[in-house]
């Protein structure tokens, strides 16, 4: 089993109650997402130590903050397009993807900005709703992570 499949497990188990919280009441619950941080970073860091080797530790932990630092941004300028669980739900995709290597970040965070654009387009064009309407966008960010994750 490869050891990125254990630094992923906290981010697996909680990606289904987050999708299906975030879709029905557009919320991502800190009671979900902040143990799984925690159990993500104790996990890489546990290895980290037990391998002596921090190289996989410090490539998360750039991956998270530079996820968290580009959805804050996003956070801030999309006036109240994305809120903040969005913010801490990329941190937790950075520091899972991260472990595999930087160039899973970037494409799950383009495969979620797409996949919202693209449902929110279709909405709109069903008539479901309209250019004002809210869309969760946690199950997404979820989406692209898998995405990112299976296909580089």
């Amino acid at each position: 089993m490869p050891v990125q499949a254990l630094f992923i497990a906290p981010f697996a188990i909680a990606s289904i109650p987050l999708l299906l919280e975030d879709f029905r009441n557009k919320r991502l619950p800190n009671r979900i997402i902040y143990p799984t941080l925690l159990a993500t970073f104790l996990l890489i860091l546990g290895d980290a130590v037990i391998e002596r080797d921090f190289q996989i530790f410090w490539r998360s932990i750039t991956s998270a903050c530079l996820s968290f630092v580009f959805a804050f941004i996003l956070y801030l300028f999309a006036r109240g397009g994305l809120g903040a669980g969005d913010v801490k739900l990329y941190a937790l995709t950075g520091l899972a993807l991260g472990t595999f290597s930087e160039p899973h970040v970037v494409p799950a965070a383009t495969f979620s900005i797409i996949g919202v654009a693209l449902y929110s387009l279709f909405l709109i064009i069903t008539k479901r709703a309209t250019a004002k309407t809210t869309v969760a966008f946690g199950p997404f960010i979820i989406i692209g992570a898998w995405i990112s994750i299976f296909i580089i």
